[in-house]
């Protein structure tokens, strides 16, 4: 009798943590942008993302992302990267350049900069060497730190930001022109993104009396030009618009028309409304009506992004609160950008509509449209499906490509269920890090072919139960990766574990 009850323990067992379900409990979690030269175009990335999010310095419009790239080509060669004696890293921080971010006698707002990198990623910068900046995180945060002592902003363009780098930053590296400079950024946006193909784009444009008639003009043309530089199709990018002032105005929806010239044509023939300006309701429009498969959205379990470009100068005076508004749209994984347009712009309603400040723009900073379409490409890249419990979401990857979800965690955990039925994936989690990779990461689980079941647990649970403290609900962010040129992928969660058997097993 006790080998047949070992046995079904046994049994039950195998079947709970058998080949298809793997516990995260003793996952050891992964930071490689603190480890010395360590190199690569991810690593940048991952660095940049990471400073960005943490909102402790001013839109640099893609500037120190470039300089990675013109300095060392993201350490692409590592003997002169991290050459013996020199320690500026992947961003080649020059010596002087570096104890310019440490002279707070000269300025002084550097303390407030220390202080908030220490609470964000826990470097005291005070004490940081020069030797350090082998490390990508710091060798990024001591570019950022000197462009923050600057006088002159960063500017947006290509060929400014050139000059800009001349000026300020290549001291030493008589070797890169100017024109080097374009050359190698160029090189740069052209390179294929390994995140998103396909997006869902609705312009929302402000037509009200305090922009004119000749600024609308000019946000029309600027957006036309935008779009024009989309794919434009049914599987790839769908473009809808609403117009705003006193009401409300669906213009098109997003499955009108796959014609570009035609989307291009109602795009330029809008015509202008004047009146008030109601921003949060048209920004409502797009959500809750726009966005539904209804008009041509594609449905959510596809998890194509949702993007909104909102146009406007920033004085709404009408209908929703424009913050109100942009929140709930947010919570529909919408993803907002803010570009103003016009005289006298509220930058502080613009911000409110974006949620950060490196999605805030003006429309005549941009000298080369291409600009514009990069950051708004890359902003979609590092979006997040907002993942509902219960519910599935399917897709296909390419090779290196990422589909990204954010889920709520709870005190009893989830239990994250991946079918693939062609190719593989990787799975990269983390309860930090909204974008996962393999440099940056809590949990992963690599190859996935068939079906896997992954127990998520809650990170804090166990001592909160010791302390009998109310367990509060954290996110878990986990993006899965395409491993051949064709994978196809479903994705789920469940509360709590599963049970593999119902034979009784304590």
């Amino acid at each position: 009798m006790l080998g047949f009850r070992l046995g079904l323990y046994l049994i039950c067992f195998w079947l709970l943590l058998g080949p298809y379900h793997e516990v995260a409990y003793a996952q050891e979690a992964i930071d490689l942008t603190v480890e010395p030269e360590i190199r690569g175009s991810l690593v940048v990335e991952t660095v940049v993302d990471r400073i960005e999010r943490s909102a402790i310095f001013t839109n640099d419009f893609g500037f120190i992302r470039r300089i990675a790239w013109v300095e060392t080509r993201d350490g692409l060669n590592r003997t002169y990267t991290f050459r013996p004696g020199y320690h500026g890293g992947l961003w080649q921080v020059d010596e002087a350049l570096f104890l310019e971010t440490k002279d707070t006698v000269t300025h002084p707002t550097l303390i407030d900069k220390y202080e908030q990198i220490r609470v964000e990623f826990d470097v005291e910068w005070s004490t940081v060497g020069w030797e350090e900046l082998r490390k990508p995180l710091h060798s990024g945060l001591a570019v950022w730190l000197y462009m923050f002592t600057r006088i002159e902003s960063i500017p947006l363009n290509i060929h400014d930001q050139a000059d800009y780098w001349e000026w300020h930053y290549n001291r030493l590296h008589v070797n890169i022109t100017v024109d080097e400079f374009v050359i190698r950024v160029n090189q740069l946006e052209a390179m294929k993104a390994d995140c998103y193909k396909d997006i869902d784009l609705f312009i929302i444009l402000d037509s009200s009396g305090s922009i004119g008639s000749r600024s609308y003009e000019v946000a029309k043309n600027f957006v036309a030009d935008l779009v024009s530089g989309f794919t434009i199709s049914a599987n790839s990018v769908r473009v809808g618009l609403v117009v705003f002032s006193s009401s409300v105005h669906l213009i098109f929806n997003l499955d009108d028309s796959f014609d570009k010239s035609v989307v291009l044509s109602k795009i330029r023939s809008t015509p202008y409304y004047g009146g008030l300006t109601a921003t949060g309701n048209g920004i409502l429009l797009a959500a809750n009506t726009g966005f539904t498969e209804a008009r041509g959205a594609r449905p959510t379990d596809l998890a194509i992004p949702r993007v909104a470009i909102v146009l406007t100068d920033g004085h709404s005076n009408r209908g929703v609160d424009v913050y109100t508004a942009a929140e709930l749209a947010r919570t529909l994984s919408i993803e907002l950008f803010a570009f103003g347009i016009g005289d006298g712009i509220n930058d502080n309603e613009l911000l409110q509509i974006a949620g950060s400040q490196d999605r805030v723009f003006r429309i005549d900073s941009f000298t080369n449209i291409n600009d514009a379409r990069a950051l708004i490409t890359q902003g979609s890249c590092k979006s997040n499906v907002k993942a509902v419990i219960n519910t599935t979401y399917n897709g296909d990857l390419d090779i290196r490509e990422r589909r990204s979800f954010a889920y709520t965690v709870p005190e009893e955990g989830i239990t994250i269920q991946i079918q693939v039925t062609m190719g593989f994936v990787t799975l990269y989690g983390s309860y930090s890090n909204p974008n996962p990779s393999v440099i940056w990461y809590d949990y992963v689980v690599q190859g996935i072919q068939q079906g896997r079941e992954v127990f998520i647990p809650h990170p804090t649970t166990s001592s909160r139960r010791r302390r009998r403290q109310t367990v509060q609900h954290v996110p878990f962010y986990c993006a899965l990766v395409g491993g051949e040129h064709n994978n196809l992928f479903t994705i789920a969660a469940v509360n709590g574990t599963i049970r593999a058997c119902n034979c009784g097993c304590m």
